[in-house]
């Protein structure tokens, strides 16, 4: 996997909700901060939310979102967990997952760019000109 070879530095937008550790804050965002530079485009946005739910009948009551905006390109992931630090591992493996996608390029995976043929239509092109309907009869 390729990595940026300056070092990536981005602003996280990372919000908690419910009673979590203070430092779940500050882990969240260096994850996202380390996962950066696996990604193949600069990230633009990065945004993290830890929630722990107040419901003692949860299996899993702590919940992890991680939304990156790569260049344009959104990956999200989302995971539960019985605790916060691993709510953060589960999660960073997913984006990092969804960065590897990311990464690899539309036209490798489906066999090269599309090219025009005969009677056929792609986006950047000028449609063809089709004489219009003929009047139909009034009745």
């Amino acid at each position: 996997m390729t990595r940026h070879r300056v070092p990536v530095m981005i602003d996280v937008e990372c919000s908690v909700h419910g009673s979590l550790a203070a430092s779940a804050r500050s882990d969240a965002a260096r994850m996202v901060r380390t996962l950066a530079r696996y990604a193949h485009e600069p990230v633009l946005h990065a945004r993290v939310r830890l929630t722990r739910s107040a419901n003692p009948a949860r299996e899993r009551p702590v919940t992890a979102q991680v939304n990156l905006d790569v260049n344009g390109r959104l990956a999200r992931a989302q995971v539960a967990a019985r605790t916060v630090h691993e709510a953060i591992d589960l999660v960073r493996d997913r984006i990092r997952h969804r960065l590897d996608r990311l990464g690899r390029r539309w036209e490798a995976r489906r066999g090269g760019v599309p090219h025009a043929e005969a009677h056929q239509w792609r986006h950047g092109q000028e449609p063809a000109h089709r004489p219009g309907c003929p009047p139909r009869p009034t009745r």
